[in-house]
């Protein structure tokens, strides 16, 4: 999946709270 799907498959899994979290951390399940 592309980044756009990827965020949003994040977004709508861990809600945009944590999804924030995990990208600012760089903690986020995808390469950059």
């Amino acid at each position: 999946m592309d980044a756009v799907e990827e965020q949003h498959y994040i977004l709508t899994t861990f809600g945009e709270e944590k999804a924030k979290e995990l990208y600012d951390s760089g903690d986020a399940p995808h390469v950059q």
